[in-house]
C-alpha cells in the first residue's frame, strides 16, 4: 500500500462528508419554540468511512484482476505457452499489426495425424483455423462448409458454416420473441401490484428510448425531458377537464404539443454544445414545471389536476356502470366486472406504445436521418463538410424526441387519475437519463434492460428508501469505472483496412 493510496482514501472520504453531511447528516428539530440542525455523526463518519475502505482498498482489489486480465491475454497469444512447448514445435508468427496468430494450424503441422490436412495460407498469409476447409472429408455430409472471406482472411468465429440453421436475424429475432410472449403472458401470472410496476417500467422504456434519440444518436445532452413528459401529460388533464376529450382524441394532441415545444427549445441550442447545452434544457425542464405550478386557474397549482378519465375500449368504459343510455365493456364482452381488468388494460395499451416506439426508433436509425445523428454525435465539422445541416438535424432530434415523452405523458396521467408538478421534478430527468447512460448510448436492448431493472430494483428495496439515492448513485459510479460503455453497449459500424 502506498502513501499516494492512503491520500486519495483520505480526500475521498473528506469529500464524501461533505457531500453526505447537508444531504443526509443534518436533521431539523424542535428547540423549544424554534427549530435547531442536529447533526447525525454515525449516518457522516459511516459514510465517510465506507469511502475511504473502498478507495484504500480497491488498488489491492484492481490488481490481481489487472493481472488477471494481462494472463489471460498472454494465454490467447501464446506467449505464455512458449517455455513449455516442444522444441520441434514453432512459435506463432507475429501478423503483419504486430499481434499473434496462436490459433494457426500451420504451427502444428508436424503433430497433426496424416489424415489430417493442414489449413490453407489465406493470400496475405494468414491462416483459416476454424473456416471448416481443413476438416471438409471429416464433416458430415448435411453440414455445409464455411465460405471463405473475400479478401482471402478467415472468419474464424463469424458462424457462417451454421448459417442456413440459425443465422444471426434468426436468433436476434427468436430472443425478441420470447420476449415479447414473456411480456404478454405477465398479466395472467402476476398480481395487482407487479402488473403496475410493469407498466411503470413500460412508461419509462417509452421515455428512455425517446431521450436515446437525443443523447444516444444525436450526442445532445438533454437534463429537462421532464418537461416534455409533463406537457404530455397536461395536454391529456386538460383536454379532458376543460373540453371533455377522451383519451384516444387526446393521446395525438399530447405527443404533438410535446413535439411542438421540442422544436421551439431547439433553436436557442442550435450553437450550443456539451455543458451550456445541458444548463439550457435543465431550465426548460424547471421552468415547465414552475408554470405549471403558479397557472393556478389553469392548472390548479400544486394541487394538480384529479379525476382523469381511464381509456375507454372502442368507446366502451371499463367500469362497473356506464353511464345511462351506455353500455360498459364488461356488459359488451359477457363477463363478470373486475377492478384488475383495467390494470391489464392499462398494461398492454403501454405495452403497444413501447412496442410502436421500438419499431419507429428503429427504423429512423437505419434511415438516412440516423445516420446524419450518428454522424453529428461523432463530429459536428465533419458533418458540415459532408453536406449536412446541423441546425435541422438537431431540431430534428429534439422534436422526435419530446413527440414519444408527450406519448408517455399522456399514459402517465392516464394511468393515475392525477397529475401535479411534483411528478415531474429533475429526479425523473436525471433518472431517464440514467436509463439511456447504464443501458448504454445508442442501444435500444440496453435501454429497454436498464428502464426495467431501475424501475423493478427501487419497488424491491422499498425498506431501504432513505438510502436509495445513494445506492443508486453508488452503483452508477461502479459502472462508469468497470463497464462505461453500459450493460449491452451499442455496435458501432467500423471499417477495417489490411495491408
Amino acid at each position: 500500500m502506498r502513501a499516494a493510496d492512503l491520500k486519495n482514501a483520505l480526500v475521498a472520504a473528506i469529500l464524501a462528508g461533505i457531500i453526505i453531511a447537508p444531504i443526509y447528516g443534518v436533521q431539523i428539530v424542535r428547540a423549544g419554540a424554534g427549530t435547531a440542525l442536529q447533526p447525525d455523526w454515525p449516518m457522516i463518519l459511516g459514510g465517510m468511512a465506507l469511502v475511504f475502505l473502498f478507495q484504500l482498498f480497491r488498488p489491492l482489489a484492481l490488481g490481481p484482476l489487472t493481472q488477471w486480465r494481462l494472463k489471460r491475454q498472454q494465454l490467447r497469444s501464446g506467449e505464455a505457452w512458449g517455455p513449455f512447448l516442444p522444441p520441434g514445435r514453432p512459435k506463432a508468427k507475429s501478423a503483419p499489426s504486430g499481434g499473434s496468430e496462436p490459433r494457426s494450424d500451420e504451427a502444428w503441422g508436424p503433430f497433426l495425424p496424416p489424415g489430417r490436412p493442414k489449413a490453407k495460407s489465406a493470400p496475405l498469409g494468414g491462416s483459416e483455423p476454424r473456416s471448416g476447409e481443413a476438416w471438409g472429408p471429416f464433416l458430415p455430409p448435411g453440414r455445409p462448409k464455411a465460405k471463405s472471406a473475400p479478401s482471402g482472411g478467415s472468419e474464424p468465429r463469424s458462424g457462417e458454416a451454421w448459417g442456413p440453421f440459425f443465422p444471426p436475424f434468426v436468433r436476434l429475432r427468436l430472443v425478441g420473441l420470447c420476449a415479447l410472449l414473456l411480456a404478454v403472458s405477465l398479466p395472467f401470472i402476476a398480481d395487482r401490484a407487479q402488473i403496475d410496476i410493469a407498466t411503470l417500467a413500460l412508461i419509462y422504456i417509452v421515455l428512455g428510448l425517446g431521450l436515446n434519440i437525443v443523447v444516444g444518436f444525436a450526442g445532445l445532452l438533454d437534463l429537462g425531458y421532464v418537461g416534455f413528459y409533463a406537457i404530455g401529460a397536461y395536454a391529456y388533464a386538460l383536454l379532458y377537464h376543460w373540453a371533455g376529450w377522451g383519451f384516444w382524441q387526446s393521446l395525438p394532441v399530447a405527443g404533438f404539443a410535446a413535439a411542438m415545444f421540442g422544436f421551439l427549445l431547439g433553436f436557442p441550442v442550435l450553437r450550443l454544445r456539451g455543458d451550456y447545452l445541458a444548463i439550457v434544457t435543465l431550465g426548460f425542464g424547471e421552468i415547465t414545471r414552475l408554470v405549471l405550478t403558479n397557472m393556478q386557474s389553469i392548472t390548479n397549482g400544486p394541487d394538480g389536476i384529479a379525476g382523469i378519465a381511464k381509456p375507454t375500449v372502442f368507446g366502451l368504459p371499463m367500469t362497473r356502470r356506464a353511464p345511462e343510455g351506455q353500455m360498459t365493456f364488461h356488459q359488451w364482452a359477457g363477463w363478470d366486472f373486475s377492478t384488475q381488468d383495467m390494470l391489464v388494460y392499462m398494461y398492454f395499451l403501454a405495452l403497444i406504445l413501447a412496442l410502436c416506439t421500438l419499431l419507429v426508433t428503429s427504423r429512423l436509425q437505419r434511415m438516412p436521418i440516423g445516420r446524419a445523428w450518428e454522424a453529428l454525435r461523432d463530429d459536428e465539422i465533419a458533418c458540415r463538410s459532408l453536406g449536412l445541416n446541423p441546425a435541422r438535424i438537431k431540431l430534428s432530434a429534439f422534436t422526435l424526441g419530446a413527440m414519444f415523452a408527450g406519448l408517455g405523458g399522456a399514459v402517465f396521467a392516464a394511468r393515475q387519475g392525477l397529475v401535479n408538478p411534483e411528478s415531474f421534478t429533475f429526479t425523473e430527468s436525471a433518472l431517464v437519463l440514467a436509463i439511456v447512460v447504464l443501458g448504454g448510448m445508442g442501444s435500444q436492448a440496453g435501454v429497454i434492460l436498464a428502464a426495467i431493472v431501475l424501475t423493478i430494483v427501487p419497488e424491491l428495496a422499498r425498506e431501504l428508501v432513505e438510502y436509495r439515492m445513494l445506492i443508486f448513485g453508488l452503483v452508477m459510479v461502479l459502472m462508469m469505472m468497470w463497464r462505461p460503455q453500459g450493460l449491452l453497449p451499442a455496435r458501432r459500424p467500423h471499417v477495417e483496412l489490411e495491408p
